[in-house]
């Protein structure tokens, strides 16, 4: 089937450095500001904010066109595969005499009742239709929201007439600064023959130099029981008894020291009021440190592209949030520098619907006073959310180790199928990724599970209902 579509699939899929329709179509589409230039000299302002947004936004889709040119491409062999599967499974379970000549005869019936190359062929123009659907989407709301926000918004918004006042807040800021002990500025020199980094801070008391090791230090964090109640999420202690990088084994925090010190801090709630048209891109950490010697912070991201420039750090202070451009975003951290700690987290433009890295969380209870049935739930969560604060929520569970990874869409809608037990029900039918880094992580869906069976393991399936149910995460999970 393949050798049968590539050349028409490469018509409209070129290899890179080719253009394909599809592409010449986001290409040549435009909002046509340049003639606007003319017509409109004093909406000039406006106008170059809506080029600089479609430029933007066009290279996005060209992106999302090449991920999904892979899916696409990928959905006869991943269609055909997902019809036969039930069949290999019922053909896996002849044994005895004659068992393979009753395996083929399976096999023969279910193709023969099944028209799986038919499936596998609407399967595909399915995806070629839903790519030309988030396309049109895509454009409709980007582009809706920066007119919105170019056009209904006055010029005097853009450039004000006297900026004395916030001339002479930037100069006392600056000068409270320098002026204060804290770093402000890092000049990092790799020493080769020591294996270490050594950081030159610039500061009002002079320079100073830190020498750390360019290792990461993993550590388990202390749960400081005297702030942690039932009514409220565990705080947490990480005493570093030196300069250099120390990890958070639970939250995956990363803390750059410039001395000995003890960081302590809790995931919080976010204040929605603050982000207008960013949304959370990971938990809100409420950060000290009495000592004053963490002088970077690595925030953990769940992005699969590194590159992706949509995410910035919040810094909460008094009500007020301040947006912090990263220094480096690293496939795993998004690296900002410190001056004084409080509340910090990721944030990212809400209309951003690029696959995250995601994880399939499993907590295993009994139902009520009935020991012979249980409740399996599971959690569809950002790679970045705590386990550690999720297990603290679903107290009285077992978490259930699994292969957790995959990779799923914000808003995307998703099923579960549980396969090798019978008497089982999942509630609800379909549900979505856990994208707003709510204080409450409730089960994305529930498996209602009868023990008596004699069952000790279920098959788990997640199914992207956006691309045909294609399984996107699977396991095999021991429930005996």
């Amino acid at each position: 089937m393949r050798s049968l579509i590539d050349e028409q699939f490469k018509t409209y899929f070129p290899n890179e450095g080719k253009h394909g329709p599809i592409r010449e179509q986001i290409d040549t589409f435009t909002l046509d500001t340049n003639s606007l230039f003319r017509k409109h000299p004093e909406m000039s302002l406006h106008l170059i904010f809506l080029k600089t947004e479609e430029t933007e936004f066009k290279a996005k889709l060209i992106f999302d066109l090449r991920e999904k040119k892979k899916k696409i491409y990928s959905t006869l062999t991943e269609s055909i595969k997902d019809s036969m599967h039930r069949c290999y499974i019922r053909s896996s379970e002849h044994t005895g005499k004659d068992s393979l000549k009753r395996m083929k005869n399976e096999l023969h019936h279910h193709m023969k009742n099944n028209n799986i190359f038919q499936k596998a062929k609407e399967d595909m123009l399915s995806g070629l239709i839903n790519l030309k659907d988030h396309i049109m989407m895509q454009l409709k709301c980007k582009l809706q929201e920066s007119m919105d926000l170019s056009l209904k918004t006055p010029n005097s918004s853009f450039l004000p007439d006297d900026v004395t006042v916030e001339y002479n807040k930037m100069k006392m800021y600056y000068e409270k600064l320098m002026g204060c002990s804290s770093t402000v500025q890092f000049t990092p020199r790799l020493d080769l023959h020591t294996k270490s980094t050594t950081f030159e801070s610039q500061s009002g008391n002079g320079r100073k130099r830190v020498q750390v090791s360019t290792g990461v230090t993993m550590l388990n964090p202390e749960i400081v029981k005297d702030l942690t109640t039932h009514n409220h999420k565990p705080t947490y202690r990480l005493q570093c008894s030196k300069a250099g990088l120390f990890q958070c084994s639970s939250t995956g925090l990363v803390f750059l020291m410039e001395g000995k010190g003890d960081v302590v801090y809790k995931v919080t709630q976010w204040d929605r009021s603050l982000l207008g048209s960013m949304t959370p891109a990971g938990p809100l950490f409420s950060i000290d440190c009495p000592e004053q010697s963490v002088c970077e912070l690595h925030l953990p991201h769940c992005m699969c592209d590194e590159k992706d420039d949509n995410l910035s750090v919040a810094h909460v202070t008094d009500g007020n949030m301040e947006i912090v451009q990263p220094l480096k975003t690293t496939p795993t951290h998004v690296i900002v520098n410190i001056t004084h700690l409080s509340l910090f987290g990721l944030i990212r433009n809400w209309f951003s619907f690029l696959p995250v890295r995601s994880q399939v969380l499993l907590f295993l209870r009994p139902q009520g006073n009935r020991p012979q049935k249980r409740i399996l739930n599971v959690i569809l969560l950002p790679k970045n959310v705590p386990l550690c604060e999720v297990e603290y929520q679903q107290r009285g569970s077992t978490f259930i180790i699994s292969n957790s990874n995959c990779t799923l869409t914000p808003r995307g809608k998703y099923g579960l199928c549980c396969e090798l037990v019978a008497n089982s029900s999942i509630q609800p039918k379909s549900g979505q990724l856990d994208y707003d880094y709510s204080p409450n992580l409730h089960p994305t869906f529930q498996v209602f599970l009868d023990c008596m069976s004699g069952a000790e393991n279920i098959r788990l399936s997640l199914l992207d209902r956006g691309s045909n149910d294609q399984r996107v995460w699977e396991s095999l999970v021991p429930i005996g």
